[in-house]
């Protein structure tokens, strides 16, 4: 492997670590919410978009360590350069990407700190959100990384 694939590689390999990380932090955040907080205190919006944000943040963990994984061999790299895979591979990131972004907005809409009792765990709420956002961004990168990828293999015409 030449010098410029494997700087291709090894950002694409910490970019995904980086996603992993911040989904857990994400997931983290989002459990100490749910532990600071009165029991009755939570209505609907709030608890479906929480359940939202566990299943989301961990469909993007699950996604970047497999994908990590898958990346190590180079065979496997290839074959997924070359394959109908790397179109699923950006149209299931671009998904994430926009699914993170209207839990986030609807989580800014929907929830209104100021007027809780105790508003601690509504600020583990927001910076669970927060990471979500950041999340997102990784997202987005790695489709742009596999629109690159189809162009560089000739896939997509520019």
């Amino acid at each position: 492997m030449d010098s410029w694939n494997m700087t291709r590689f090894l950002v694409y390999v910490f970019t995904r670590l980086v996603q992993l990380v911040v989904a857990l932090v994400c997931i983290g955040f989002q459990a100490d919410s749910r532990n600071k907080r009165p029991s009755g205190s939570v209505d609907v919006t709030e608890r479906n978009t929480e359940i939202a944000v566990y299943v989301v943040a961990g469909i993007t963990a699950g996604t970047a360590l497999l994908s990590i994984l898958l990346h190590m061999f180079a065979k496997t790299r290839q074959r997924i350069e070359k394959s109908r895979m790397a179109w699923f591979t950006m149209l299931f990131n671009f998904a994430v990407f926009v699914t993170w972004i209207i839990l986030v907005l609807i989580n800014v809409v929907a929830v209104d700190c100021s007027r809780k009792t105790d508003g601690t765990w509504c600020r583990s709420i927001k910076a669970s959100l927060a990471t979500g956002l950041i999340s997102a961004m990784f997202s987005l990168i790695v489709t742009l990384r596999s629109v690159s990828v189809l162009v560089r293999t000739n896939r997509i015409r520019v």
